[in-house]
């Protein structure tokens, strides 16, 4: 009935944040280049004005201050540098993290295995009962994926639903319930081409213990193109809606937000 996702949140809003701060930094290091110069060209005007006996005094002082002034910019922008490429792992770094996981299509024993997971994670209103999802995988299985270790374990789950129009708004209207959506709201695998929303009815990731799931989610996110093309034709999609279910499935929909695909419920 929504996403959540843990701790790992955090991280992933950390990364996008110091990806935007390496922008932010070269910003800062061209301002304080500026206003070194600026300051160069100020101390030499000062001097030219001065009388020619006291530029012996105050020349090698200009010059000192100076070379301070433009050496603390330096320093400072290899310090914010060093910071934010210990926050952003490299490419290989990031492959070496998602390749911990994989996703896969749900069979009819993994629905299930997703109904118990929504039963243990959301509350008693939230979680879509069995015989629901197992409905909706009957009419079409292509949006139900898993999230598994390298083990084959699971750990977690998406669900995304190609509902029709008129159920749509009916349930953006709040005339309908999650659970009141039929099969027949649902567009099948033959009409895909014909699918322009879609719905994320949940999102759940819970790493082994003394795991983060933070590279569970990073290879969620890396998978989140091809598995929303293989419940439909992405060029052809208008709109994928999702609401959060806890304040870690919040910060994930707005990372999600940032691709301009999803619109909050």
């Amino acid at each position: 009935m929504g996403i959540t996702g843990g701790k790992g949140i955090q991280i992933l809003s950390s990364f996008r944040f110091s990806y935007f701060s390496k922008i932010n930094n070269k910003i800062t290091t061209v301002f304080g280049l500026i206003l070194s110069i600026t300051g160069f060209f100020g101390s030499v005007a000062t001097l030219l004005t001065l009388p020619s006996d006291q530029w012996g005094k105050l020349l090698p002082i200009s010059l000192i201050i100076i070379f301070l002034l433009g050496l603390s910019v330096f320093i400072i922008s290899l310090i914010q540098n060093y910071k934010i490429n210990l926050a952003i792992p490299g490419v290989h770094e990031l492959e070496s993290i998602t390749s911990r996981y994989h996703m896969e299509p749900a069979t009819l024993e993994g629905v299930r295995w997703i109904a118990q997971l929504e039963a243990d994670t959301y509350s008693s209103i939230d979680a879509v009962p069995r015989h629901v999802l197992e409905e909706w995988f009957s009419v079409n299985p292509r949006g139900f994926f898993l999230l598994k270790a390298l083990n084959g374990s699971a750990i977690g789950h998406i669900d995304i639903l190609p509902i029709r129009k008129s159920s749509l708004e009916k349930f953006l209207a709040g005339e309908l319930r999650e659970t009141d959506i039929r099969g027949e709201s649902l567009y099948t695998p033959a009409e895909r081409r014909s699918i322009k929303h879609l719905y994320i009815e949940s999102v759940i990731v819970k790493p082994q213990r003394n795991k983060s799931s933070a590279s569970a989610l990073l290879h969620l996110l890396s998978q989140f193109m091809s598995m929303i093309n293989n419940v439909g034709v992405f060029e052809n999609i208008e709109m994928i809606y999702a609401i959060a279910a806890s304040r870690a499935g919040e910060g994930l929909k707005k990372l999600l937000v940032a691709s301009d695909a999803i619109d909050g419920l």
